[in-house]
C-alpha cells in the first residue's frame, strides 16, 4: 500500500477557494481514480500549523499515477496553482 502526504501553503487570502476546490473536487478526484482512502486537511492555527493538506492511501503506485495522469486531475492542478505559494509531496510504502 502506498500513503501520499501533500502539504499545501495556501496564498493569504485564497483560503476559502482552496477549501472550497479541495473538499469538492480534489477529493473527488482521488476516489475516482481507485484511492482507498482520502482526507483532505485544513490548517491548526492553534497548534502554529498554516498548511493545508492531503492524506491518500492507495493500493499500489499504479493507482497512485492513475490520478496523476488523468486529465482532470492535471486541469485542476493548474486551477489550483494561482493559490499556491508552496506545495510539497512525499511518498511511503505502508507496511501491514
Amino acid at each position: 500500500m502506498i500513503a501520499r502526504i501533500v502539504k499545501i501553503k495556501c496564498i493569504t487570502g485564497m483560503e476559502d477557494q482552496l477549501i472550497r476546490v479541495g473538499k469538492n473536487k480534489l477529493v473527488s478526484l482521488n476516489v475516482k481514480a481507485g484511492c482507498i482512502e482520502v482526507h483532505f486537511l485544513e490548517p491548526n492555527y492553534e497548534a502554529d500549523n498554516p498548511h493545508f493538506g492531503v492524506i491518500s492511501l492507495w493500493k499500489d503506485q499504479q493507482s497512485l499515477n492513475s490520478l496523476r495522469n488523468n486529465k482532470e486531475y492535471r486541469s485542476l492542478q493548474s486551477e489550483l496553482a494561482p493559490m499556491l505559494e508552496l506545495i510539497t509531496e512525499e511518498i511511503y510504502t505502508v507496511s501491514i
